[in-house]
């Protein structure tokens, strides 16, 4: 395996609130997105930016664990289709192409 590192050295004012834009070079860099989270880290006098691995929900690994336990004992079973006109009814108002591509410029 290969490891590269490049150093980046960018400047970015905060404004009255606290707040910066993350250059386009770093959101590249860290693969960040809209809504994404990362974390900052501190060490000596120098802050990191990390993407937000750590700050996933708690309860999503032991359910996705208690999930694959039950599909891996054969309890998970389809959705009736007697069930699908409650779901259509559910989503109705909700717009969304699940064939189209996402956007991978939308950062």
């Amino acid at each position: 395996m290969v490891v590269v590192c490049v150093l980046v050295h960018l400047t970015r004012p905060v404004t009255d609130k606290y707040q910066t834009t993350v250059p386009l070079a770093i959101r590249n860099a860290l693969n960040l997105f809209k809504l994404v989270r990362f974390r900052f880290e501190i060490r000596d006098e120098e802050v990191v930016l990390k993407c937000a691995t750590s700050d996933a929900d708690p309860a999503m690994a032991p359910f996705l664990a208690f999930l694959e336990r039950d599909i891996a004992a054969g309890n998970a079973t389809p959705v009736e289709d007697a069930l699908m006109p409650e779901f259509d009814v559910l989503t109705e108002c909700v717009a969304a192409d699940l064939d189209e591509n996402l956007d991978p410029s939308n950062k």
